[in-house]
């Protein structure tokens, strides 16, 4: 390797490498020459790995969960009120005809809300 050249790992790499040896019964020296770094490298990626540990979670992290967060309250949005039209529809128990969209192939079943129509006891 050419003087002042070093290696680039990825965060991945690091991170893999700290959670090798604490998660083994293998030394870290072992660990360390198994994957071709350097005891006092695998230290301080321990280091840097227990205070990003301590500092909590990372913006990124954060809006990450944010955007699960608000996909899945769409989610949720958009199939409660098929839920309850299915809730309704089974407490009536009446059997549809032969003709109604569900029973015929390719076309979806579409619930009408009608407010005031159907209250819970």
């Amino acid at each position: 390797m050419p003087a002042g050249s070093r290696h680039q790992y990825t965060e991945d790499f690091k991170l893999e490498a700290v959670r090798l040896v604490w998660e083994s019964a293998h030394p870290v020296a072992q660990v360390a020459q198994d994957l071709g770094i350097l005891e006092h490298v695998w230290s301080r990626w321990r280091t840097q790995h227990r205070s990003a540990e301590a500092q909590g979670p990372t913006p990124a992290a954060q809006l990450a969960e944010a955007e699960e967060l608000t996909r899945m309250e769409r989610e949720w949005a958009r199939v409660t009120p098929k839920r309850d039209c299915l809730q309704r529809a089974a407490a009536w128990r009446v059997p549809l005809p032969l003709s109604h969209p569900a029973h015929v192939p390719h076309t979806r079943l579409r619930c009408i809300i009608v407010p005031g129509f159907w209250k819970p006891e």
